[in-house]
């Protein structure tokens, strides 16, 4: 009977501690979210018993597991702690400057970092070149400033408007005059490209815009930012077009 006793007290001892030994396992890496500098991220693994847990809806890390803050310059995991839902901590955490740099998770979690968190500022270049094209859309003032979204400029007649280049990051402020033709179409011309802002990455961070959308930004001809200008105003006139077709 003792036999048996110490056999049933090995079997469970072994199965905790392995029970336990899996519970430790770590696994399918999210992606990182990184301080606006670029120094810090954070980010997650999940625990092999997640699966047995009943998913959260929509994409991305549910269950159980580990959420880590790691420092990109020295290349180590600084903090970390168990989460029981990995996706609503993911969403519920940041880095802030607060107290000279500060990692937050409003589930209850909070890691001061070795380091303060430096401001990053998108990259500004003043460039102003006078031009003159125009193009001619069909449409009325007020539809043209729904879909264009341009604004009044300190210029009387003028108007501010940016052109976009989404892929590397960039938008190019101008001065543009817009005259009406008749009832049905507006005279859009660029009057001047006024300056670039090249923005670092923005998909659930701030970093450094990168060096090839600077370089880009710089070796663009003024031909080249009219035909972006042209290419543009082109496409927001299509749209002008079906949001008044949607309307009859």
């Amino acid at each position: 009977m003792t036999r048996i006793i110490k056999r049933i007290l090995i079997i469970c001892t072994i199965t905790i501690l392995i029970i336990f030994g899996i519970s430790l396992i770590r696994y399918d890496q999210s992606q990182k979210y990184y301080s606006q500098d670029g120094q810090y991220s954070f980010y997650s693994k999940r625990s092999v018993f997640s699966n047995i847990r009943m998913s959260m809806p929509g994409n991305g890390d549910a269950g159980g597991g580990t959420i880590y803050i790691y420092d990109e310059i020295e290349n180590k995991v600084i903090f970390q702690f168990e989460s029981s839902w990995i996706r609503s901590d993911m969403d519920a955490s940041e880095f802030t400057n607060y107290n000279g740099g500060s990692f937050i998770c409003k589930s209850g979690y909070w890691f001061n970092l070795p380091r303060p968190i430096q401001e990053v500022e998108p990259k500004r270049i003043d460039n102003k070149i006078k031009s003159g094209i125009n193009v001619r859309i069909k449409g009325s003032l007020q539809d043209a400033q729904k879909i264009m979204h341009f604004s009044r400029y300190s210029d009387k007649g003028k108007f501010g408007y940016y052109i976009k280049v989404p892929e590397k990051k960039l938008s190019i402020r101008t001065a543009i005059i817009i005259a009406k033709k008749d009832n049905h179409f507006l005279n859009i011309t660029l009057d001047s490209i006024l300056d670039f802002t090249i923005h670092g990455n923005t998909i659930g961070y701030w970093h450094k815009p990168k060096k090839e959308d600077i370089e880009y930004s710089k070796k663009l001809t003024k031909i080249e930012i009219e035909d972006l200008f042209r290419e543009q105003i082109i496409k927001q006139s299509q749209k002008i077009t079906v949001a008044n077709k949607e309307l009859r």
